[in-house]
């Protein structure tokens, strides 16, 4: 520890104060990058939900081991797609311009889970500097990283991709009011 803060300061640190060092400025820098994001989606993010009238849910599929632990891949469509009608949104099938995407990843770990949650809207895109090119692109996206023990590993994961979903919604309400 002391020679990686030695390293980072380029200075001779007695060992008290590596760790001191490590405890008041590394920790708190770490947890930050680590916590879920809470801000807004970007102007240009929100603008990309104006005017879509209704979109689909498609969710990645489950490692097994996930499904043993009791998530299942039609319980989180089911969450999402409640969310989403809950809110007026129209849900359709795998048809219409844009599509709402679930990935969820998780390694089990000896006292638990480690776990990702990434929420992202695909929609129909086309290039500015040539039109005839399009394709679907991500214009919309939320993620989060977590832990759980194996007790409540469904309920934390069910309630992360909620989080994001509600602000999946937060954002489509605001760009149509």
């Amino acid at each position: 520890m002391r020679s990686a803060c030695r390293a980072i300061l380029g200075l001779w640190l007695s060992e008290w104060d590596a760790l001191r060092f490590a405890a008041v400025i590394l920790l708190p820098v770490l947890v930050l990058l680590l916590l879920p994001s809470t801000a807004p989606a970007a102007s240009y993010e929100r603008g990309t939900l104006k005017g879509l009238k209704e979109l689909s849910v498609l969710i990645e599929e489950l490692k097994p081991e996930v499904g043993r632990a009791g998530l299942s891949k039609d319980q989180l469509k089911t969450d999402v797609e409640l969310r989403l009608r809950k809110a007026h949104i129209r849900v359709v099938g795998l048809s219409p311009p844009g599509y709402l995407y679930v990935n969820v990843q998780a390694l089990r770990q000896s006292g638990g889970w480690v776990y990702s949650v990434h929420v992202g809207l695909n929609q129909d895109v086309t290039l500015d500097r040539d039109k005839s090119i399009s394709c679907s692109g991500e214009t919309w996206s939320e993620g989060t990283l977590g832990t759980a023990t194996r007790d409540k590993f469904v309920a934390e994961v069910r309630d992360a991709l909620g989080d994001q979903v509600d602000r999946f919604i937060n954002d489509y309400l605001a760009a149509n009011p």
